[in-house]
């Protein structure tokens, strides 16, 4: 594990850590100058830029930062669910077209 260490921390390490530092360091039980679930799942649709004055409040909030990481979970498997239905349904057209091309070229071919 500390040979990991000695070529440095990966991209995803270092983003686990400061999760769990915002997650930690700013409590915030009282929820103070908290927002509605609304614009936390706006933003953890990624519908508002990175420079909008929302984001500092979630990003130094434990509760605010905890609520928008579940709801972006929850964002990206549904996104990913319908990523995965519509290439499904996708897949079944193009089936279905070859499968078409193939029968009238058959009974073309038959034909003559």
């Amino acid at each position: 594990m500390q040979e990991d260490y000695a070529i440095g921390p990966t991209p995803d390490r270092i983003k686990q850590l400061l999760q769990e530092a915002i997650l930690r360091d700013y409590p915030n039980p009282e929820r103070k100058g908290c927002f509605d679930s609304a614009i936390l799942t706006t933003i953890a649709q990624q519908r508002l830029p990175y420079e909008d004055p929302h984001w500092a409040h979630v990003s130094h909030c434990s509760p605010c930062y905890a609520e928008f990481l579940g709801l972006r979970k929850r964002f990206r498997e549904k996104r990913s669910a319908v990523r995965r239905f519509q290439f499904l349904l996708w897949t079944a057209v193009v089936i279905m077209v070859v499968f078409l091309l193939g029968l009238s070229a058959i009974t073309f071919l038959r034909a003559h």
